[in-house]
């Protein structure tokens, strides 16, 4: 029986991680967790954040629309797609809308290549 609920949990997790998807287009957001779709135009993103997680120290950026949020990391993303989602999410919302830790630590830990300058 647990071991049932083990690989229950397993299966559930691994089809949410592997159907995760972030679309970006021209007037929204579509970002896919597996489970629901969330959609969100440009004009209601209202901030930008990002932490540090974890034993590893990995990078998760929080998306703040509408009184809601999601999360994007390099878990999922992996660290050079994240980068390169970073740069396009700079390039749709306003730089007041990120946060100065998100300033910091994309300075720190994801250095904007000499291209995109």
């Amino acid at each position: 029986m647990i071991a049932t609920a083990i690989l229950l949990l397993v299966i559930v997790s691994i089809y949410v991680y592997i159907r995760t998807r972030l679309e970006l287009s021209d007037q929204e957001i579509m970002y896919f967790d597996g489970m629901k779709p969330v959609y969100v135009k440009w004009s209601n993103v209202v901030a930008i954040d990002m932490k540090m997680k974890g034993k590893y120290s990995e990078l998760e950026v929080f998306v703040y629309y509408d009184n809601r949020r999601f999360t994007l990391d390099a878990t999922h993303f992996g660290k050079k797609q994240l980068k390169r989602i970073l740069e396009l999410l700079e390039m749709k919302v306003d730089q007041s809308l990120f946060s100065p830790s998100y300033q910091q630590l994309r300075a720190e830990r994801l250095p904007r290549s000499v291209a995109s300058k």
